[in-house]
């Protein structure tokens, strides 16, 4: 049977335009699916859309429909959506009983009502990340006792980097389902500390009444898997479960929704593995490349039309992920990537540098590039106002953002580090309009801009997991990638992530000579030095638009410090930019913290 016969008359009258794969994806109703989602792919459209087919055919009830993603923001978004679709399609039953919600939201109210097998009372609380740092902080000596010393030598001097530190390794302690008895067992002083001091975290919280994002998810996988009754209980009342965003997910999120989905089956899975970007955080890319494994009479459809890009774009970004080495030198195991080709589905192909290199040939020219290139397109009237632009770096921090920023201010041009979702700055003051989005690659995922500046492209990365080279060995699942190709992938991966964002231009900025890595993308690009007064004319023809960017913002990512506040922590010194431009190179004024 042909996926249109399986998708409601409604459904096909409302998507006219859906490509094959999407209505694939949307007319599956039984059994595993994984669809990989590249970026523009329409994969919350499909989403959206294959729930309220499950609903107009009759294959589930309200009830009995569950859709999972990260955030609250997120979920709000996608309840919006779905809601507006169902509307549409004039759904008679009772969509409001739909639960769309995040994964921690389903188990905190799953332990409301069963938390007590665990040792957990019902009016526990979800400590916010601030509440479980002060928690930590009132009760050092509690949680630590005599392991502080041991901790401190390690490199944590101070009881704040001892809190701070702690918490990371005790998040990953979650995810992975580490037994904590095995780190004190280990032989090694500094992991079997983090494993006492585990323990006692976890026994104040208990104490406490209370639960942290980790302990949530630790706690109902435990009480899945250790109680029969209760499993059957929870997962009988899921007849169809779909997960968004299922890159990011961890090794207990991917735990518990195969355990929620045991009894019927119908688990879709979207992502994609190119934009798995917080391996740091605990996420576990294996997830998605091992689902086939997992679950052989599966079903994989590939989402790789972008809708968003033009084609030039597409077609850079997919050559940079190409140009690595992705085999798997083990045949029994999968591939570091799913092959697949993204291809652009824009019905317009305009005749214009859509990708577009700057390299600094001396100290500050790189910037005045930059500030040169922004001034043109909005001069021309090729953008409507900087709102349209984003700046993407690894780091807001001063020693990578400073210099952009002093440019930027140098050259009358506003910029702004934009909270997710938010009309406001840390402070409380309403945002000005027509303001350059300068944040970090981590925190545009799954936004877009007409106008993308990938900097700092000569930048030396860290290791991004240090945690996880501590404690992965006392985890309970095997480790896909090898070690040695962990950073070459996650930096093809973050750097797809930052090019993919543009949706009209993609400007590649270095200061230095950008890395060889760089170099089978920036083959296809024309530096903006050299572009000649036709391609400058082409490019002022043009009329991006769109608008700026509009997406669900997280908010329990890392929010960037607000525009004319502080810029950078270095040691006990706070680095605040304090207002109107003083001229070129113009210092930050320093503070004492």
């Amino acid at each position: 049977m042909s996926s249109a016969n399986t998708i409601a008359p409604a459904i096909l009258r409302l998507q006219p335009e859906a490509d094959d794969r999407q209505l694939e994806l949307i007319g599956h109703l039984e059994g595993p699916v994984l669809g990989i989602a590249g970026p523009g792919a329409g994969k919350t459209l499909a989403i959206v859309r294959r729930s309220a087919n499950l609903l107009m055919l009759g294959a589930v009830q309200p009830r009995n429909l569950l859709l999972c993603t990260y955030s609250k923001a997120a979920a709000r978004e996608l309840r919006r959506r779905f809601d507006a679709t169902v509307s549409a399609v004039g759904y008679e039953g009772d969509a409001s009983q739909v639960r769309i919600t995040t994964l921690h939201g389903f188990c905190a109210q799953q332990l409301r009502r069963r938390g007590k097998r665990i040792g957990l009372r019902g009016r526990f609380r979800v400590l916010s990340e601030d509440e479980r740092m002060g928690l930590l902080a009132r009760h050092l000596g509690e949680v630590f006792g005599p392991d502080l010393g041991r901790l401190e030598r390690r490199g944590w001097r101070r009881p704040d980097a001892v809190v701070r530190n702690a918490a990371r390794y005790f998040d990953r302690i979650c995810d992975e389902l580490i037994d904590p008895r095995e780190l004190i067992d280990s032989g090694r002083r500094f992991t079997a500390a983090l494993g006492r001091s585990y323990r006692r975290y976890e026994n104040l919280l208990l104490d406490q009444s209370a639960a942290d994002f980790g302990h949530l998810q630790r706690w109902l996988v435990e009480l899945l898997e250790d109680d029969e009754e209760i499993a059957a209980q929870i997962s009988g009342g899921i007849v169809h479960l779909l997960c968004d965003e299922y890159q990011d997910t961890s090794h207990v999120q991917e735990r518990l929704l195969t355990r929620l989905s045991q009894t019927h089956g119908n688990l879709c899975v979207v992502g994609d593995e190119d934009q798995a970007l917080y391996r740091f955080r605990g996420a576990s890319v294996e997830n998605i490349l091992n689902f086939p494994q997992r679950f052989p009479d599966c079903r994989v459809v590939s989402l790789t039309f972008n809708h968003r890009s033009h084609g030039i774009i597409v077609r850079a970004c997919d050559r940079w992920m190409a140009s690595a080495d992705w085999s798997n030198p083990d045949p029994d195991l999968p591939s570091f990537r799913h092959e697949k080709t993204v291809t652009p589905r824009r019905s317009e192909e305009e005749d214009y540098p859509a990708l577009i290199s700057i390299e600094g040939r001396s100290p500050g020219d790189e910037e005045k590039q930059m500030v040169d290139l922004l001034r043109f397109l909005k001069r021309n009237r090729v953008i409507g106002d900087f709102s349209q632009v984003a700046l993407l770096l690894h780091s807001v921090r001063d020693e990578v953002a400073g210099r952009y920023m002093d440019a930027l201010d140098y050259g009358d041009i506003p910029a702004a580090f934009p909270g997710r979702g938010s009309t406001t700055d840390a402070t409380g003051r309403r945002r000005g309009p027509g303001e350059v989005a300068v944040t970090t690659i981590h925190r545009a995922k799954g936004l877009e801009w007409d106008v993308v500046v990938a900097g700092s492209l000569d930048f030396n990365n860290r290791d991004v997991d240090p945690v996880g080279r501590v404690l992965l060995p006392y985890a309970r699942r095997r480790r896909l990638e090898p070690d040695d190709r962990i950073a070459g992938f996650d930096h093809m991966r973050q750097h797809y992530v930052a090019f993919s964002r543009a949706r009209r231009l993609l400007i590649l900025s270095s200061g230095e000579p950008p890395r060889a890595r760089f170099d089978p993308i920036l083959r296809m690009a024309r530096p903006w030095a050299d572009l000649d007064a036709g391609d400058r004319q082409a490019l002022a023809r043009q009329l991006f638009r769109t608008g700026a960017a509009e997406a669900p913002r997280d908010p329990h990512r890392f929010q960037p410090p607000p525009p004319g506040r502080v810029l950078g922590l270095h040691g006990k010194r706070i680095v605040v930019r304090m207002g109107p431009r003083g001229g070129q190179g113009a210092p930050p004024h320093v503070r004492r913290a």
